[in-house]
């Protein structure tokens, strides 16, 4: 897994049926150098003036090194956790997003599958979003049905919120259906913000947005994004979104303002839910940031829990969902579906790339 913040790989190792048994085994990060973070950010200013998917130099060096990179991780998990890669069914393979553009149905994701296959000898499982945007979805959000998975026994109705660079909200009802939609900016611009004022990467614990007051104009202009509009199910494109409403505020007073959108984003998310939820179990880095999960309470009057307290760790959830997707795939069971993604009929994302060595076998 190559999340949104474009600054490390993800990976983790689970024993699955594709259904509702979900162990996890072992987990790994292999951060990104500077460099390759400054790679891909040049990748991702080529992509977003791309209207389609085409080659491109700068853009072929940056999946050169991310895919050897994806590699470099998948050899470490092997090695630290003491499995051997012929014990490993599948590798799922989310790539790494430079354009999505759910409004054309084109989301892009760098990062070579077959060559992946070929050097780690385990088939892969990649082009998720891809896949399902061609099928006619958004492209997103993918997990879903893995949340369903892990929530099986759960009662219902609840909801799970990723808080990630984007918010992405996933309930479940009482009558054993499901609606998910991204509701907007995560923490993609909280980020974005600290790095700006070299105040590092995020805030952590979200103490300095607790110390600003939000500007109600500057939240205002943001929510008028005709994007809230939308209909559910929806994806988010990030370069709809950007920090221009609140470039006049002061470092405090504008983390303040955007952790604020963040939390409004998600409320409006839940106004779009047929069935009103009584807490959210949340995931991803934004759990963390206390400032921004009472602020979603505040606002949606729903309680907000961090989804470690049931024992799954937030911060794999993600890399988890990728291996269970690509065992889905192997499956034939469909992984996206019209009340997740927009697709027309419940949908097996994914392609398959076998190793070189199987491809031989394969034609024989």
């Amino acid at each position: 897994m190559s999340g949104a913040a474009a600054d490390r790989i993800e990976v983790a190792l689970i024993e699955t049926d594709s259904y509702e048994h979900i162990r996890p085994l072992a987990f790994h990060t292999l951060p990104y150098s500077n460099g390759v973070q400054e790679l891909i950010g040049e990748a991702k200013q080529v992509a977003a003036k791309m209207q389609v998917i085409t080659r491109d130099t700068l853009i072929d060096q940056a999946e050169s090194i991310v895919t050897s990179l994806h590699l470099e991780a998948v050899k470490q998990l092997l090695a630290s956790s003491g499995f051997l890669a012929e014990e490993i069914e599948a590798i799922g393979y989310s790539g790494l997003t430079i354009s999505h553009c759910p409004e054309r149905k084109m989301t892009w994701q760098i990062g070579n599958g077959n060559v992946l296959a070929t050097e780690s000898r385990i088939q892969v499982v990649d082009q998720f979003a891809r896949s399902d945007a061609e099928a006619g979805g958004s492209g997103a959000p993918l997990l879903p049905v893995f949340h369903r998975g892990l929530f099986r026994d759960e009662a219902k109705p609840l909801g799970i919120l990723d808080l990630g660079h984007t918010s992405k909200l996933t309930a479940f009802y009482s009558d054993e259906s499901i609606a998910a939609l991204d509701c907007g900016m995560g923490t993609a611009l909280i980020d974005a913000w600290c790095i700006r004022h070299d105040a590092g990467a995020f805030d952590i614990d979200g103490a300095i947005a607790a110390r600003g007051v939000p500007d109600e104009d500057a939240l205002g202009a943001m929510i008028a994004n005709p994007w809230f509009r939308l209909p559910a199910p929806k994806s988010a494109n990030p370069s709809d979104f950007g920090l221009d409403a609140v470039a006049h505020l002061g470092f405090e007073d504008g983390l303040a303002t955007l952790t604020a959108f963040a939390a409004e984003s998600v409320t409006r998310g839940i106004l779009q839910l047929a069935e009103r939820l009584d807490r959210f179990w949340v995931s991803g880095g934004g759990r963390k940031n206390e400032t921004l999960l009472r602020m979603i309470t505040q606002r949606s009057g729903i309680k907000t829990d961090n989804i470690d307290k049931l024992g799954w760790r937030g911060d794999e959830l993600d890399a988890q969902g990728l291996a269970y997707l690509a065992v889905r795939r192997l499956a034939r069971k469909s992984s996206t579906f019209p009340e997740t993604t927009g697709v027309a009929e419940p949908f097996c994302a994914g392609v398959i790339h076998e190793p070189l060595d199987r491809r031989s076998v394969a034609r024989l």
